[in-house]
């Protein structure tokens, strides 16, 4: 149930979405913005609204990004990850991906590791021989069950444009995900507390482990750190990814005064004819979430447990209050001003009275439009017995209606009694003849 109200309400939210923008996204101002990426998806983690899409649905290679769904599986897996080791195996499990150009930590047979320390390892430095060594050793010995794992993963997200073909993104004909595929599985990971902690870390190291010295992390995207020209205070962190077949790929949560973002950017610097220096999906993550900020804003139309309005009980003199059942918060541009419209019966009955009852919604309105998705009102009840009529006043209009029936549908009974009143009549003046003939015998004088 409470699965179905999600659901519901999230696509409530888009479809506010739909009346607040223009009805083709092209013609809002943000679209105005020329980026470069391939495909874009930037979307408010607390109302699932995009403010930005762009090839959002298209299938691409996603680079390290997949590293994010890898880090996932893992915490999945492994509840306490700074308590949980993992020892280095035969080194071959990695010399494909050094063959390949992958980045690596250089791991030495051997080693051990905590499952933390790996996960910073593969989401800092985007070491593909970790993300390797955490599917051996969360696939029990085998690489591709821990695949498996990261495609059932994905489609219980329902995402329906990705597969995995190995843990660490390095470029496979059959790896591919979208942009508002990643931003899905990355808001996911962001709702665990470790993965938040991973993510917002800026430099690390890894101990000795006696096999090679300690190991020093930093994070690979450079508009993270104050020092980049593209920097924001409201960056979290997230994932880089670069191959040739996949271009420039960012992928980044952002926070800030409450609001929070998902931007995901992939394929950008693919186009040869601009020739930028930079990279564009760094410069655009920037640019777009400046945007949002400058422009957006989570507002609340309504609290939970907010009253508006009340109704009455059938047959009794009682009116309850009716309250928004849950907090109404929407995406908007800050100079909307959304008001909404409460529905309601004109009575319930005394049976239809339960605690938090839904027994009403309420619509929000843009620009005098009636949007068609509404938030459920509940009925506020203490619990206290309703007083209706009296059960006097019920019988005595139960034995009015009963008697009524009777003559009017029961011909047998209404024959019955014409004959009794008959008889009632011819009787009562016999008595009454018979009681004065018998006065005047007893008031005769006697001889």
């Amino acid at each position: 149930m409470k699965a179905k109200r999600i659901l519901s309400l999230l696509l409530a939210l888009s479809l506010v979405w739909a009346l607040i923008l223009p009805a083709h996204a092209e013609q809002d101002p943000i679209y105005d913005l020329a980026l470069d990426s391939q495909g874009v998806y930037v979307f408010n983690t607390e109302t699932g609204t995009a403010i930005y899409q762009k090839a959002e649905n298209a299938r691409m290679c996603p680079a390290s990004t997949t590293k994010i769904m890898t880090a996932l599986v893992v915490l999945d897996a492994c509840p306490d990850p700074k308590n949980t080791t993992v020892t280095v195996p035969d080194t071959g499990l990695f010399s494909y991906i050094i063959e390949d150009g992958g980045v690596h930590a250089q791991l030495i047979k051997g080693e051990t590791f905590t499952v933390y320390d790996l996960l910073m390892g593969l989401m800092m430095n985007s070491f593909c021989d970790v993300a390797d060594l955490l599917a051996y050793h969360f696939g029990d010995g085998d690489v591709n069950a821990f695949i498996t794992k990261m495609n059932e993963k994905a489609a219980a997200l329902g995402l329906e444009n990705t597969h995995f073909e190995n843990a660490h993104g390095l470029h496979a004909p059959d790896h591919y995900s979208s942009p508002k595929d990643v931003a899905i599985f990355l808001a996911e990971a962001a709702k665990n507390p470790i993965f938040r902690e991973i993510i917002s870390t800026r430099d690390y190291t890894i101990p000795d482990t006696g096999f090679s010295a300690q190991r020093r992390l930093r994070y690979t995207v450079d508009i993270y750190y104050e020092t980049s020209d593209y920097y924001s205070d409201a960056f979290v962190g997230g994932k880089s990814g670069f191959t040739d077949q996949a271009g420039r790929c960012l992928a980044t949560l952002s926070e800030k005064d409450g609001v929070s973002y998902v931007s995901v950017l992939l394929g950008a610097n693919m186009d040869t004819s601009r020739r930028y220096s930079g990279n564009m999906a760094w410069q655009e993550t920037h640019t777009l979430i400046t945007y949002a900020y400058e422009h957006f804003e989570l507002k609340t139309v309504l609290e939970k447990g907010a009253e508006v309005g009340k109704i009455t009980v059938t047959d009794s003199d009682v009116a309850l209050p009716v309250i928004a059942g849950e907090e109404i918060r929407i995406l908007t541009r800050k100079e909307a001003e959304p008001s909404y419209k409460v529905e309601l019966p004109e009575a319930i009955s005394v049976q239809e009275v339960k605690k938090d009852a839904e027994v009403g919604s309420v619509r929000l309105v843009f620009a005098e439009e009636v949007q068609e998705a509404s938030y459920p009102l509940l009925l506020l009840w203490d619990g206290a017995p309703i007083t209706t009529k009296s059960h006097i006043q019920k019988g005595a209009e139960n034995a009015v209606e009963d008697v009524t029936g009777i003559f009017s549908t029961d011909k047998v009974f209404l024959t019955l009694l014409i004959l009794l009143l008959v008889v009632v009549a011819v009787c009562i003046p016999a008595i009454k003849i018979t009681q004065l003939l018998h006065k005047k015998k007893s008031h005769k004088p006697k001889h």
